[in-house]
């Protein structure tokens, strides 16, 4: 299925900026860099997504938001850290980080436990 739809698609540049946290800046506990994606990223999400159905994985509820995931804040923190940590991913203003060229899909698995989270690549596959 992912072989199919990277050979129709090809490859594109994202732009890495802003950082912001989900969900929300009172509430931090995902601390992500934003991504100004082109409709190119969205379109094979959604393909990719619409071809999953058919493989019994159910469509996702929340709506695409495209980020990198930089840092999750600990279940612990109290809520005075919580601010503390809201009010200084406010104040930061960032512009165009980088530009990154996306040439391939990456199919991850992630396993959330106590340590941290866990990725592994289970299958690559280029655009054309």
């Amino acid at each position: 299925m992912l072989i199919g739809i990277a050979e129709r698609a090809k490859p594109f540049d994202m732009q890495i900026s802003g950082i912001g946290s989900f969900p929300s800046s009172k509430r931090p506990r995902i601390i992500w860099a934003g991504i100004h994606a082109p409709a190119a990223l969205f379109s094979l999400q959604k393909e990719i997504e619409e071809k999953s159905t058919r493989f019994g994985y159910e469509k996702e509820t929340k709506t695409f938001s495209p980020h990198l995931t930089i840092g999750r804040v600990h279940q612990e923190a109290t809520a005075k850290e919580l601010e503390r940590i809201g009010n200084a991913l406010a104040s930061i203003q960032l512009g165009g980080i980088i530009t990154s060229r996306v040439d391939s899909v990456h199919l991850y698995q992630s396993d959330l436990n106590p340590k941290g989270s866990i990725y592994t690549k289970l299958f690559s596959v280029p655009l054309r």
